[in-house]
């Protein structure tokens, strides 16, 4: 929602983080939080001084929201099977792995079809219809 809002409004000048928290009702401490990790992850640039903030470091149309959601939450890991496939108590595979596998692969494949151009248009023509 943070990442969208910017896109919206950033018109190519820092957003604050304060008012992307009183816009999306998100607390202005944990916007701080996401905002580090999407830093460290190269996603957005820390602007100081009067009229800083954060802006976006590439076009909205290039920014997945598989970029953004593994970039705070991690990976898309479905299942609590380690990398090893070392799943049950024995060491070996679980009898579901390929079923959380798969669900893995396809949540990632459908967020990284979406930019977040596509959210902020989508959400500026559902504005407008209201």
């Amino acid at each position: 929602m943070a990442v969208v809002d910017m896109g919206i409004h950033s018109d190519g000048h820092p957003v604050s983080l304060y008012k992307i928290s009183l816009r999306q009702n998100i607390a202005l401490n944990y916007l701080e939080q996401i905002f580090m990790k999407l830093k460290r992850a190269g996603i957005v640039s820390s602007v100081r001084g009067p009229g800083g903030g954060y802006v976006l470091n590439g076009p909205l149309e290039s920014l997945k929201l598989s970029s953004v959601i593994s970039a705070v939450e991690g990976s898309f890991k479905m299942t609590r099977c380690s990398k090893n496939f070392k799943c049950t108590s024995t060491g070996g595979r679980c009898s579901t792995h390929a079923v959380w596998a798969g669900l893995g692969k396809a949540v990632f494949g459908y967020f990284d079809s979406i930019s977040v151009q596509d959210v902020a248009r989508s959400f500026s023509v559902e504005e407008t219809q209201i």
